[in-house]
């Protein structure tokens, strides 16, 4: 700048080594051109540029003059990034800071949501849905956990107390049962369905009574929890319904409230399994002093009654009608015929090709006036002599011609407990002809 007119000569900011105060310059010059007297006031402006990866920059030109022939214009030329870079980065760490504090706190506000509210709630729901199905009760201790939220834990206790309700009430019905009216949203009612083919089961333990006096009570009650434990948790694995334990009796039946594909062959299998089965308590009650008590059943299959049969304000869910009886009079037989499982005729003649079976004899129960011959299902595997044999001397037994039977069964009597007992029939009736004159025995006790 020279000359007392102030000539600018704006050519030689273009002269100017540093990039950054030419490019300052040069926009002031391009902004002010036509202005030659902005040298004699303060200006301030903000430039954008490139220039050295400086992006902005603060211009500040600033005349300068005196007395005695100073007169100069300065320039100051600060890069934006040197004023503010300090606040932006400062402004960043804030509001990455509060991001994360916000963050970190949502995250701990949603951790204990869950840990108080949503984990309670998600283990009573499970649970409830576990007990609608009545799957199993072992996961109601996790529903039990301490929660800090009254409502929260109010809501736990008072499900606790219902699940340990229906828990219970499930060891006095039939889980089946349950299972069938929470299904089906219904309310039980008194009544019965109409007739439905249905196999019956009882099983007993053998001269139970007969030991009681000598077992005591304390010995008395655990074999009978230890022989109804086996027989429930056997009937139940093969779809059984167990209805009730009778003294010391076990009555279960097949086919309802749910329908059982091939259920007479369910239940002789399960009686099958709970024979084979009573030889590990005999192990265990041997150590306990209890002698080695034997167990025996009776089965039969037909129409029954089934429904919620009682009072109007107190029901069982049950079975009822001939063939439940006779299923009852077959079991009472399995101790006269010195057998193990008997089962009726009309049963024999469905399960006959899958389970080996003989006949034992062919009888009149109390009650009933139709004859029904007897089979026993065969536990243990005789020799084939033995099978025939057995069939022969049946076969004249059948005819009432007791002495020829008894030259068959002299030579089983050793081996075959069954044998011995049909034996000792014909010895009898040989001696008592009129005892047994139409080939059939008449029961007239239950």
């Amino acid at each position: 700048m020279i000359g007392e007119q102030r000539i600018v000569h704006w050519n030689y900011p273009r002269m100017l080594q540093n990039p950054v105060i030419r490019h300052a310059a040069i926009a002031l010059y391009t902004q002010h051109r036509d202005d030659y007297t902005f040298v004699d006031r303060k200006i301030e402006m903000l430039v954008k540029t490139d220039v050295d990866r400086i992006r902005e920059i603060f211009v500040n030109m600033k005349p300068i003059s005196d007395d005695y022939g100073l007169d100069w214009v300065v320039f100051v030329v600060i890069p934006a990034g040197d004023l503010l870079g300090k606040v932006e980065a400062n402004a960043i760490t804030f509001l990455a800071t509060s991001f994360s504090i916000l963050l970190v706190g949502m995250m701990s506000i949603a951790l204990l949501l869950r840990m108080y509210v949503t984990n309670p709630l998600v283990s009573i729901s499970n649970s409830l849905a576990r007990v609608g199905h009545l799957i199993s009760f072992t996961s109601f201790s996790q529903a039990e956990q301490w929660v800090s939220i009254s409502e929260v834990s109010v809501l736990k206790s008072s499900f606790n107390k219902l699940a340990h309700t229906i828990e219970s009430f499930t060891k006095f019905v039939p889980a089946p049962l349950v299972r069938s009216l929470v299904a089906s949203n219904l309310t039980a009612e008194l009544g019965v369905t109409d007739l439905s083919d249905c196999t019956v089961l009882f099983m007993d333990m053998h001269q139970f009574n007969a030991h009681s006096d000598t077992l005591g009570t304390e010995l008395g009650l655990t074999a009978l929890t230890d022989f109804f434990n086996l027989g429930a948790q056997v009937f139940t694995e093969h779809e059984a319904t167990v209805d009730k334990f009778i003294g010391d009796t076990i009555m279960c039946f097949w086919n309802a409230p749910q329908s059982i594909e091939r259920h007479h062959f369910k239940a002789v299998a399960a009686a099958i399994q709970c024979m084979q089965s009573i030889s590990s308590l005999h192990t265990k009650w041997q150590m306990q002093g209890i002698p080695p008590l034997e167990a025996r059943c009776g089965l039969h299959c037909g129409k029954v009654l089934v429904g919620n049969i009682g009072a109007s304000d107190r029901f069982s869910y049950t079975v009822i009608g001939d063939t439940v009886n006779l299923a009852s009079r077959i079991d009472s037989l399995a101790e006269v015929y010195n057998t193990t499982i008997l089962i009726s005729d009309c049963l024999h003649d469905i399960v006959q090709h899958e389970f080996p079976t003989r006949p034992i004899d062919v009888v009149k129960v109390k009650g009933k006036r139709a004859t029904t011959t007897l089979y026993e299902v065969e536990l243990r595997t005789r020799r084939v002599e033995a099978v025939n044999d057995y069939a022969a001397a049946f076969h004249w037994y059948s005819q009432q011609d007791y002495e020829k039977a008894l030259q068959v069964l002299d030579c089983l009597q050793q081996e075959d407990a069954v044998a011995n007992n049909l034996a000792n029939r014909c010895r009898l009736f040989v001696a008592n002809p009129s005892l047994n004159q139409s080939g059939v025995n008449v029961y007239q006790t239950k």
